[in-house]
């Protein structure tokens, strides 16, 4: 289904977060950073329940201090963490309490700061920052990553991971961290699905670097020996970078052995998506993949992704043992806009606690023009609400043109932002296979006439004998006949005058031919 709205809110700095509270009530955070411009740094909460978006409450953060790079709300929703560096004479200095908690108040009209600490260990703050932040969904955890890999006097200073343990207010402990030689690119944290596990508040943190992908398992007391379970074929060498090569852009964990790619392919030539499982003790292994190169006049596309979110619909019950999800996918391009893919899977039960993927299929929803100057930093779906007769979600999109954009669509239905459909899926082959037929139908018309001066005959009598064919067989929609009834008549416009001897033709290549075996419908 099409986006219902489209609204715009202009700030007066960068924006580099975004993250919804609830189904109307965005967080938005950024700045200028330390600058003597005037440009100041600060968090809002803007509502998104009306036409257009409204700040409702402000919190002005220091000038002299860095922008917000990074932030999660916690699922107790009463706190912020975010990453926001120090001024440069305290980093100078040797020091920075990077790592920030805001209190949020519950009626949503006030936000403080409430703590701030260090938890990197660079020998120099030049360019590091906290470039990503992550809380788990069961609010337990927290996972925190640095900038980019550093070259000190000692050695290499690689990427790093920090993992806390947080209460609902916000307040962390640290747990552990990890140092890799490449830079950190995406991290995610997913709570366990095995119930021995859930007592024990394991979960399972994975990182990506921008060739390789790491899982280790969170207990209480620190983390888990390491498993790097998937490399990226053509990717760049540890502790490199280079836009020659495929780079993985972001990681989402699905469950703890599924999770998603998004990989940036070389010379900003397109992206592909990669649903991914890992064997028990195995590498992990491509499940299924889609593969959007730069959009052109009639085709969707992605020259080079800047931020990915998820946003998983309920469940739908198969069978006792399996059921169907679709998550909804929303990819900032370089090029301005945000495409919209959903990835329909079936997931089987294989044990107590344990699932598997029996099927999925990537398919492309949407394309949006977002009206920002830059890149979109950062996308972010709202969630679903309580209410299940409400149907809107949201999809907000915010860039350093200091500019938010939100995009509302309405689902098909409470499983659903669009219906998996076999003709979408195989349309553009049947568009095609009769285009071809068409002229085909006009080279014999040409030969016909001139051999024999056959007499004419309407061709929608043809085109009447395939739409009730599709109508029998296919199973299509009201809009998707309405649309197959307007190819017939182009194609009446087009074949004025065939002859009788194209008649059986077409009906013979169209009906068997492109109904039986292009869209297969048995």
């Amino acid at each position: 289904m099409a986006a219902l709205a489209t609204s715009k809110l202009t700030l007066k700095y960068p924006l580099f977060c975004a993250e919804y509270l609830d189904e109307s009530t965005l967080l938005i955070a950024g700045g200028g950073g330390e600058s003597r411009s005037g440009v100041g740094n600060g968090i809002h909460l803007v509502d998104t329940s009306s036409e257009t978006p409204k700040l409702t409450t402000s919190l002005d953060l220091p000038g002299n201090e860095d922008a917000v790079m990074s932030l999660t709300i916690l699922p107790s929703k009463a706190a912020v963490l975010a990453g926001v560096n120090q001024t440069a004479s305290i980093l100078s200095a040797g020091s920075n309490a990077h790592f920030r908690t805001y209190w949020l108040s519950d009626t949503k009209t006030e936000v403080k700061e409430i703590s701030a600490r260090e938890y990197f260990r660079p020998k120099a703050w030049d360019d590091v920052y906290q470039r990503i932040t992550k809380s788990s969904a069961s609010g337990k955890y927290a996972v925190i990553a640095s900038s980019v890999p550093l070259v000190r006097g000692e050695g290499v200073y690689g990427g790093e991971v920090v993992v806390l343990s947080v209460d609902e207010k916000g307040f962390a402990v640290f747990i552990d961290r990890i140092i890799n030689d490449s830079e950190i690119v995406d991290v995610d944290i997913i709570p366990a699905t095995d119930s021995d596990e859930k007592e024990k508040n394991i979960e399972y943190v994975v990182y990506s670097t921008p060739s390789s992908v790491y899982i280790r398992k969170i207990t209480p007391n620190g983390l888990e020996a390491e498993r790097q379970v998937y490399t990226l074929p053509g990717g760049p060498k540890a502790g490199s970078s280079t836009r020659t090569k495929p780079q993985i852009r972001s990681i989402k964990l699905l469950t703890p052995s599924v999770f998603l790619l998004l990989v940036n392919l070389p010379f900003r030539s397109g992206v592909e998506l990669q649903l991914l499982s890992i064997p028990q003790g195995q590498q992990a292994t491509v499940l299924e993949s889609h593969t959007y190169h730069p959009a052109l006049a009639f085709r969707a596309g992605v020259s080079a992704a800047t931020s990915l979110d998820i946003l998983a619909l309920p469940e739908k019950s198969i069978s006792s043992s399996s059921t169907s999800q679709q998550l909804v996918l929303g990819i900032a391009s370089a090029d301005l806009s945000v495409v919209v893919t959903t990835l329909d899977i079936t997931w089987l039960e294989s044990g107590e606690s344990s699932r598997k993927v029996q099927d999925a299929k990537f398919r492309h929803f949407k394309q949006l023009a977002t009206s920002h100057s830059f890149p979109a930093t950062k996308v972010a779906f709202s969630p679903l609400s309580a209410d299940k007769t409400k149907k809107e979600i949201q999809l907000a999109s915010v860039s350093a043109s200091n500019t938010l954009v939100i995009h509302k669509f309405l689902m098909a239905d409470e499983n659903f932002l669009s219906r998996p459909s076999v003709f979408r899926d195989t349309f553009p082959i049947l568009l095609f296979s009769l285009i071809f037929i068409a002229l085909l139908a006009v080279g014999l018309q040409l030969v016909f006439e001139y051999r024999g001066n056959l007499p004419k005959f309407d061709i929608m009598e043809a085109w009447e004998d395939i739409v009730e064919t599709m109508k029998g067989g296919a199973k299509l929609g009201e809009q998707e006949m309405q649309k197959v009834e307007k190819m017939g008549q182009k194609l009446k416009q087009e074949l004025k005058g065939a002859g009788r001897g194209v008649r059986e033709g077409l009906k013979k290549e169209v009906v068997q031919g492109v109904l039986e075996g292009i869209i297969g419908m048995g």
